[in-house]
């Protein structure tokens, strides 16, 4: 449940002032109370959480260039409740023991000046600073795990393992740092420069970077430009990784890095219509990798909480793009991209979780006059549509169509293999080793406008995956060796309505 607004006002021509706010939260309840569901040991799972968003900025336009000052807060609360589920041996009675407790918030208070302006009339110059004081509590519990495996003596004889509890309470306030400045030179109009610096600074895990950055755009000819890129960049770990180790190990890990190079070409075919190709390739470095799962294929019994910068990740791929702006009521755009995307966690290379080699999508929309349903309305078979939004000053229909090859997952064997003793789920050696289907959605949409002297009403119905297709979210491995499959939305409708003022 969300509750999205935005209020714009012009104090002068040249002042403007514009407020934002938002409030979404989430409640889930899943109660393991079938019978079916207890016998597999099914969890019981409580979920509470908001986040809220408020924001204002204010620009002033004056000779040259303008001045922008933005203020505003992001807060975010995590409830989280998970139940075990017990079955007494002797009394057959079950009940619910909580195994996990999430009681988190994050409060960022954002503070941003920003400044552009000419340089002898044609270049031109960016500065900004950015102040992020960061209030946070992390509130986790993780009770003691037993696992039952087979005896590395050979014996066979079932012990019992304890996984240890995990406690953490800090809370702390701190400050997020930024700022950079950045100049556009034109040496001649068909070359633009833009060259820049960017510096962050995290005061909790007393990391500060500094990333430099450039582009350059040619124009070859008047429907022919070529566009060329080089930059650094820096973002900090989420502070749920920075807290994560009750020792407080993780709180110093050094910011992940990503080194990126951009080649494209732009292709105007028409005054409406725009085709472009354009090749990347990303780098990146310093991403966290959980020791635990680096270190128990050796020692399956070793457990931690400690995160390792040492993660790398490459990516590249290339993308095709076509626009064709509304004209004779007509507008659509295609585009397709291919890539690769390969982890290395300790030397071992395997896609990354988002490798997504092939992804298409086309849209395609008609806005027309309302003349044309009026006219249809007027006949005696058009009767029924009076009672469908139809019937706006302006009317546009929509459709859009995606493929998304399948997402990488690591599968698991129904085996006795292993530390544990009895038949129980094992994930398989090489991580990402299978992929679920690809994804497959069409949609069709219908928007009526309304206008008025100040104001606008928008209606809108929407009917998703129209092929009323199987796309599968996850597979769920069951305590009995099943596996099911958990499905994205199938075929729905969804409709509402907007006011634009």
């Amino acid at each position: 449940m969300g509750f999205p607004d935005k209020i714009a006002y012009d104090i002068t021509s040249l002042d403007k002032l514009s407020f934002i706010g938002m409030y979404g939260n989430d409640r889930i309840s899943i109660k393991a109370d079938k019978e079916d569901a207890w016998s597999r040991g099914a969890e019981s799972f409580n979920a509470n959480s908001y986040t809220l968003v408020f924001g204002s900025r204010y620009r002033k336009l004056w000779k040259g260039g303008y001045t922008e000052l933005i203020a505003g807060t992001v807060e975010t609360r995590i409830v989280h409740e998970v139940f075990e589920v017990v079955v007494d041996t002797l009394t057959g009675a079950r009940y619910q023991r909580k195994s996990y407790d999430n009681n988190s918030t994050e409060t960022v208070n954002q503070l941003h000046v920003l400044w552009t302006g000419k340089i002898h009339t044609v270049d031109e110059l960016s500065a900004g600073v950015t102040l992020k004081p960061i209030l946070f509590k992390y509130k986790r519990w993780l009770e003691q795990d037993t696992i039952i495996y087979d005896d590395i003596t050979g014996d066979w004889i079932p012990d019992t393992l304890l996984r240890k509890e995990l406690n953490i309470d800090e809370s702390a306030a701190s400050l997020k740092y930024g700022g950079f400045t950045e100049y556009r030179w034109r040496p001649g109009d068909n070359l633009s420069i833009l060259a820049g610096i960017r510096l962050d600074g995290f005061e909790y895990s007393k990391e500060i970077t500094i990333a430099p950055r450039i582009s350059m755009d040619v124009n070859i000819s008047q429907v022919l430009s070529l566009n060329l890129a080089f930059g650094k960049y820096y973002q900090s770990h989420a502070i749920f990784t920075y807290t994560s180790d009750p020792n407080g190990s993780n709180r110093y890990l050094p910011h992940p890095e990503s080194t990126q190079y951009v080649l494209g070409l732009n292709y105007l075919l028409r005054e409406s219509t725009l085709l472009s190709i354009e090749s990347y390739y990303k780098n990146y470095r310093n991403l966290a990798v959980s020791e635990r799962l680096l270190l128990e294929e050796e020692n399956p019994t070793f457990r931690s909480w400690r995160w390792l910068a040492i993660g790398r990740k490459r990516a590249w791929g290339l993308e095709l793009f076509a626009q064709q702006k509304l004209q004779n009521n007509w507008y659509g755009t295609l585009s397709y991209s291919f890539s690769q995307s390969e982890f290395d966690d300790s030397g071992s290379s395997y896609p990354s979780d988002y490798d997504f080699p092939h992804i298409s999508t086309l849209v395609l929309g008609y806005k027309f006059n309302s003349d044309l349903i009026r006219r249809f309305q007027r006949h005696w078979y058009g009767w029924w549509t009076y009672a469908l939004p139809v019937n706006g000053d302006e009317l546009t229909a929509s459709t859009r169509f995606r493929y998304v090859s399948g997402r990488p997952y690591t599968s698991r064997i129904w085996t006795t293999d292993g530390l544990e003793y009895p038949f129980h789920w094992e994930e398989a050696e090489e991580d990402n080793n299978a992929r679920y289907p690809e994804y497959v959605r069409w949609e069709i949409r219908w928007d009526s406008k309304w206008f008025s002297e100040k104001t606008a009403v928008v209606t809108f119905l929407e009917v998703q995956n129209m092929l009323n297709r199987k796309n599968v979210a996850e597979y769920i491995y069951t305590e009995d060796g099943e596996i099911d499959a958990a499905y994205q939305f199938r075929f729905f409708f969804v409709g509402g309505f907007r006011v634009e003022w």
